[in-house]
């Protein structure tokens, strides 16, 4: 058993932090990926798409950093349905956000917010996956501080 750095008094057992999912735990019954990191297997399909994105940033000029791992152009991939130059966009975009946040300090304004119960950890699924719960319903749209929450988001994940 190992112990996990957050919390002394529980003990998460150690195939927790080996288990690696199969394919078939990877993708929904449509068979759209939902899992892209850990021991994950691209199948042919994807390892094309990824190839042609690079290809593709290579060819408008834009070097990707070493942060953009196969895992994480794939996701992006996902996201913007392989259109090359839709992920192209995406990525830019998330490059310059990641070079431009700001250190997340817990704030008093920051602590309150998550302190109403937003956004917490509800302990963890089967798999000892964090259960992560974003109460929706209790935010009042009317009241709502967008600045504050998308830095709750920000700082909580």
């Amino acid at each position: 058993m190992i112990k996990p750095q957050t919390d002394q008094n529980t003990w998460i057992p150690e195939e927790a932090y080996l288990f690696f999912p199969s394919d078939e735990e990877t993708r929904t019954a449509a068979g759209v990926r939902c899992i892209f990191d850990g021991n994950t297997k691209f199948n042919e399909s994807e390892l094309k798409h990824i190839d042609q994105f690079q290809a593709y940033a290579k060819k408008h000029n834009y070097p990707l950093k070493s942060m953009w791992t196969d895992n994480l152009i794939l996701r992006f991939l996902y996201a913007n349905g392989f259109k090359m130059d839709k992920t192209l966009s995406s990525i830019k975009e998330h490059t310059t956000w990641q070079d431009a946040k700001p250190e997340m300090v817990l704030s008093d304004a920051l602590k309150e917010f998550l302190d109403k119960g937003y956004l917490y950890i509800h302990g963890r699924d089967s798999k000892f996956r964090p259960i992560i719960v974003f109460n929706a319903y209790i935010i009042d749209s009317k009241t709502l501080d967008v600045d504050l929450m998308i830095a709750a988001l920000t700082y909580f994940f």
